[in-house]
């Protein structure tokens, strides 16, 4: 059940990431490759982003057993979700952040050598 979940969340999530992308790309007119990467990229890394707390839930639990939860009687599967969502909406906000960082610096250093 938590796979379909992360899954279905990821494709959304991932859609709407490469679109926001391929957007901006359009608008600030990169290369035909350049636009095809970034949102491939930042898509399919998006999808990839949900389904990490699904590959590494032991590890995932037990960081959040000692660090945040450290006295827990159960961890509740709802709360599971929430924090596996979370992580997966936070790996996407990498993402599009090193997007935004690393394609407008690849402009800012060929605007200098110009």
């Amino acid at each position: 059940m938590l796979l379909e979940i992360l899954l279905g969340a990821g494709l959304v999530v991932g859609a709407v990431v490469a679109a926001l992308v391929d957007l901006d790309c359009g608008r600030r007119a990169l290369p035909a490759r350049s636009r095809l990467a970034w949102t491939l990229g930042c898509g399919g890394g998006s999808v990839a982003g949900f389904l990490v707390p699904y590959v590494f839930y032991q590890e995932l639990t037990s960081l959040y057993v000692r660090v945040l939860k450290p006295r827990p009687i159960t961890v509740h599967s709802r709360e599971w979700l929430a924090i596996a969502l979370t992580t997966g909406l936070t790996i996407c906000a990498v993402l599009v952040g090193l997007y935004l960082a690393g394609s407008r610096f690849r402009n800012w250093t060929a605007a200098e050598t110009q």
